[in-house]
Formats: C-alpha cells, sequence, structure tokens
C-alpha cells in the first residue's frame, strides 16, 4: 500500500479503551464504534508491505484477549497497459504530455519511459498521465514504456513502446511523367516532420538548398536536375533533417520506353511498305527504332525518315527495302525502342510482332448441286492473300498447283475443279501457298462422302 489504512473491526464484548494487537505484539490504539459492536483504527502502511496474514486480536482494558482473527493481504495484480498516446513523436520533440489508458493502476503507479520512473498523475484505475521531458526524445528511435511500482519492484506491467521518428517520406509524386533521358522535373515529397533547412539527396547526391522548397513540416517540393535522370531505374530519395536524421529512402522510378502493342497486332508474311504503329508510353522525339529477326545479328537501325513520331504512345514504322527481309517468312520481328539522352540512349524492353503465313485447318472435296462433273474444293483456315497457289503434293514432290482465285477471302478458299481431275488427288496432302513462296501447313483432302 502507498497509504495508511483504516481498519474496522466487528464483534462483541468492545468497551472503552479497548486496543487491536497486530500482529505478535503491536498495540494499536482503537475507537469505540456502533455502540460497541465494533472498534476502528488506523494501520500504518508499512504493515503491508508483504502477502501473507496478519493476526488480529482484540485487547480489553481489563486485559482479556479475543482469539486471533486473520487479515489476508493479497499481492495486488500487475498493472495492464491497453494504449498510450501519443504512440510516436517527431524528433527531437519538446516536452509533451503522455496518456496512458489500462487496468489494474495503484496509487503507487509510476509510469516509465526508457527506464527513467516519471512524476506520475493517477486520473483514475485505468489512466496515468505524466510529462515526458525533452531530453528523454531528442534521440530518434523507440523508448520502452511501463508501469512500475514505488511499493513493489517486481511489479510491472506489459512493455510498450513510444517512437521518435525523423523526418518521413510516405509518398512521392512528381509533376510531370519521370522520362529517362527527358531532363530535369519538378518532384513534390510528402511526408512528415521535414524541418527548416531540410536537404534532400537523390542517389547519394545532395540536391542544392536552391532547388528544394519547404511547404510545411509535410511537404517538400525539388527540382531534380537532368544529370540524374539520364538513365531508367529507380531513384533513392533522402530527406535529411538539420539534426542529421535521415528518412528511409522513397523510391521512384525513371522510366524507359514500354512497348505495350502493335497495330496491326500481326503482319502477313511476303507483304512490303507495310506500315506498323507502335503502341505503349514514354516514347520521346528522335527515338531510335531498332528491329531484329530471330537470327543472330540480324538488328537493323529503322532509317529515321521511316519512323515517324506521333505522340508519346504512339511511332509508327515504315517497312521498304531492306527491312521487307524481315517479314518475308513467318516468324516474329523483334522492335526496341531507345530514347535519346546525352550518352547512348534509354533503351526499352524488346518486344515481338508475329509475322504469320497461311494456316490451313481443312480441306474438303464438295459436291456441286446440280453439276456431277464438277466439285468444290473448299480449303479453310486463316491468312491467306489474294494470287495465292493451292499446292497438292506427295511426301516430296508436287503433283498439282492450282491458282486461286483473283479474289478470296482470308479465312476461306474455294475452287472449282472437274470431278475427273479431283479423283486423282484424293491420297494427296494440301497446302496454300502465298504471294512471296509463304507456305502453310500441310493437311489431307478429305472427301466426307467417303465417309460411311
Amino acid at each position: 500500500r502507498s497509504n495508511s489504512l483504516h481498519l474496522v473491526v466487528k464483534g462483541t464484548n468492545f468497551g472503552p479503551d479497548t486496543k487491536l494487537i497486530v500482529g505478535e505484539n503491536l498495540e494499536v490504539a482503537a475507537n469505540l464504534l456502533k455502540d460497541g459492536t465494533a472498534l476502528g483504527a488506523k494501520l500504518r502502511r508499512a504493515l503491508f508491505d508483504s502477502a501473507g496474514d496478519l493476526s488480529i486480536q482484540v485487547k480489553a482494558s481489563s486485559g482479556a484477549i479475543s482469539e486471533p482473527a486473520p487479515l489476508h493481504i493479497l499481492r495486488p495484480s500487475d498493472p495492464m497497459i491497453s494504449e498510450i498516446r501519443p504512440q510516436e513523436v517527431p524528433g527531437p520533440a519538446s516536452t509533451f504530455v503522455l496518456r496512458i489508458s489500462g487496468e489494474k493502476f495503484r496509487d503507487s503507479s509510476v509510469i516509465s519511459v526508457g527506464d527513467r520512473e516519471l512524476d506520475t498523475e493517477h486520473r483514475s484505475p485505468t489512466e496515468l498521465r505524466a510529462q515526458v521531458p525533452s531530453d528523454l526524445v531528442i534521440s530518434i528511435g523507440k523508448l520502452k514504456v511501463q508501469i512500475t511500482d514505488m511499493r513493489l519492484d517486481d511489479l510491472k506491467s506489459n512493455e510498450t513502446e513510444l517512437t521518435v521518428f525523423g523526418p518521413r517520406i510516405s509518398e512521392l509524386t512528381p509533376l510531370a511523367d519521370p522520362v529517362a533521358g527527358d531532363g530535369g522535373f519538378n518532384l513534390r515529397i510528402g511526408g512528415a516532420n521535414f524541418r527548416s533547412g531540410a536537404t534532400v539527396e537523390i542517389n547519394g547526391n545532395e540536391i542544392p538548398a536552391s532547388r528544394v522548397r519547404r511547404n510545411g513540416s509535410k511537404a517538400l517540393k525539388v527540382r531534380v536536375p537532368s544529370r540524374l535522370t539520364e538513365e531508367s531505374g529507380k531513384l533513392a530519395v533522402v530527406v535529411r533533417n538539420p539534426e542529421g536524421n535521415a528518412s528511409e529512402p522513397g523510391e521512384l522510378e525513371l522510366l524507359a520506353p514500354t512497348i505495350s502493342s502493335f497495330d496491326p497486332g500481326q503482319v502477313l508474311a511476303g507483304l512490303s511498305k507495310v506500315k506498323v504503329a507502335v503502341l505503349g508510353s514514354n516514347f520521346r522525339k528522335g527515338a531510335r527504332v531498332y528491329v531484329a529477326g530471330e537470327g543472330p545479328d540480324s538488328a537493323k537501325k529503322v532509317d529515321r525518315r521511316q519512323v515517324r513520331f506521333r505522340s508519346q504512345g504512339r511511332l509508327v514504322v515504315t517497312f521498304n527495302d531492306d527491312l521487307n527481309k524481315l517479314i518475308a517468312q513467318k516468324g516474329v520481328v523483334k522492335f526496341q525502342i531507345v530514347n535519346p539522352n546525352r550518352t547512348d540512349g534509354v533503351p526499352g524492353l524488346d518486344t515481338d510482332l508475329k509475322v504469320v503465313g497461311p494456316e490451313v485447318t481443312e480441306a474438303l472435296i464438295k459436291p456441286v448441286k446440280g453439276d456431277d462433273s464438277h466439285v468444290q474444293l473448299q480449303i479453310t483456315g486463316a491468312n491467306f492473300r489474294n494470287n495465292a497457289v493451292v499446292e497438292f503434293f506427295t511426301d516430296k514432290d508436287v503433283y498439282l498447283r492450282l491458282r486461286v482465285p483473283a479474289k478470296i477471302r482470308d479465312d476461306r478458299i474455294v475452287i472449282f475443279c472437274h470431278s475427273k481431275k479431283v479423283d486423282g488427288l484424293r491420297s494427296q496432302s494440301v497446302r496454300v501457298v502465298n504471294p512471296g513462296d509463304v507456305k502453310s501447313n500441310a493437311v489431307p483432302l478429305k472427301d466426307p462422302s467417303d465417309t460411311p
């Protein structure tokens, strides 16, 4: 206990000058209460320093002594912290009030911060308060907070932490797309505890104070110099307060050119003077375009006259001359955009444009209604071009080549033939050859009427 205890003993035959015997032989004066049926006495707090049973007896003025009755002294339950307010303060901080909520707080409970006991205000058994002096919150870090007891050294609460934090970055907002090689840009830094005189470091380079503007404790605006934006990748941004405390790095991505798709989405092999729109983001004027086939050392820089810059998300490339060789047969053409900078440029990733040829899914012999002397050869698939040729062949030799009508659908070819001519083709395989000798896969020629 932190205070003395007023004890009331109830019984019978109590008279004037009656005393209490506490423990083995401590006599304590008592006051007669309630018409002689109770005694009241003040017991000093030192009697309750340890748990156990304390013997209480009544001694009459005649010397007669009652039987002893035990007073149980219990060990108090450990206090419990449920919340501290504030949980964190910007450092170095000035003196502030710390409020602790919990349960089983005693009059002798004390708030300890960083192992220092503070002058504690007892608001209730569930709330304590104390002023935290500024010298405790000079250094950035975490301080242990605990409830201790002035009377019982081993009576302690659970531990929690008070955080003293330095500058913090919560968001990085470029005021324009941070495209690598595009020069400097303005950057807004949001966070907390930015103090007057704070500096900004980017990738370890301190930005001159003339390029940094503080807008209160939660915002900075900085002009990122062009020398730090030449290459794509991550920029590590750090805010450092005058006391030397630095934030954790915030990361900002310097963007390289990125290809997302093409228009058209694929190119027919064998064409020439094809215009391909390259779609994406972060394209800069003067960007170089490289194309390559599937073979080694096939990369070619596209002549600037064949590249049209439409916007940051669209370039148009015209295939002619040597570039036509890259789309002469089925495969892929790899595109790469390289933005200009003051050195070798900022390359984007390779992206494949598919070059497709004819594909046959089925070849059938169909009857011609009302004409038994002729049949239809019906070939279905995809990517058929005008002036294509249909070949009938065995393993090695081409048996017959039939020119396709001038205008066809890209997914269907129909040729009318004499029935006798087709009779010799029934054991052959069929493929379609587009102009430029671009061959399709081979499928067997089928006659549905042969199926039982």
